[in-house]
This record gives structure tokens, C-alpha cells and sequence, in this order.
């Protein structure tokens, strides 16, 4: 490969990155709108665009106002599932992003 010639593996990561990405916002957008206290953040190798074929998708759901936890573990549990029906991989259970998460418990420090 030449000098500044990007690699044929590394521009199909970033192809599959960013249509993972867009699949993740379309589902997004139909589930929540622009709901103004939900904020889903992705990770990762999908977020840094060097997903391979067997990359999961890590991402967290951050509630700000008066949505419970309970309420947003709804809309998450249910995005995931909207995200395994079209084939993406979610991370295994009890990592740190399982639940949702307050942002302002982000904000404190303990």
C-alpha cells in the first residue's frame, strides 16, 4: 500500500460503522423523536468506526428530567430488541451500561 492510501479493511470497518450508526439513529428517531430526555450514546469500536463482523454494539442510555428508571429501561429494553431484529450484536449482560442511567449521577462525585 502507498503512502496516504487508506486500507481496504479499515474503509470497510468504517462503511459498517457508519451504517450501524444510521440504522441506530433511524430506529432511534422512530421510537423516541426527539424526545428531549433520552440521550443513547454508542462506543466502542461502532463508535470509534472500526467495527468488525463480530463486534457488538456497546451502547448506554442516559434519562435526564422525569423519566423513571423504570420507563427508560422500557425504551432501552426495547431498542436493543429493535436492534437484534435488523442483526446487530448487543454486549453481553451485566456490564456497566446494562441499566440506564440518571445524568445527573454522572455529575456527582461520590
Amino acid at each position: 500500500m502507498k503512502s496516504g492510501e487508506k486500507s481496504p479493511i479499515l474503509a470497510a470497518c468504517k462503511t459498517e460503522s457508519e451504517r450501524q450508526l444510521d440504522q441506530m439513529r433511524k430506529i432511534a428517531t422512530d421510537m423516541l423523536g426527539d424526545h428531549p430526555n433520552y440521550l443513547i450514546g454508542v462506543n466502542g469500536s461502532v463508535a470509534r468506526r472500526e467495527c468488525t463482523s463480530g463486534s457488538d454494539v456497546d451502547l448506554f442510555f442516559l434519562i435526564n428530567g422525569k423519566i423513571t428508571i423504570s420507563e427508560a429501561r422500557k425504551a432501552q429494553d426495547a431498542y436493543r430488541s429493535r436492534l437484534k431484529e435488523i442483526g446487530l450484536v448487543m454486549p453481553a449482560h451485566g456490564g456497566v451500561f446494562e441499566n440506564p442511567l440518571k445524568i445527573n449521577n454522572l455529575l456527582r462525585t461520590q
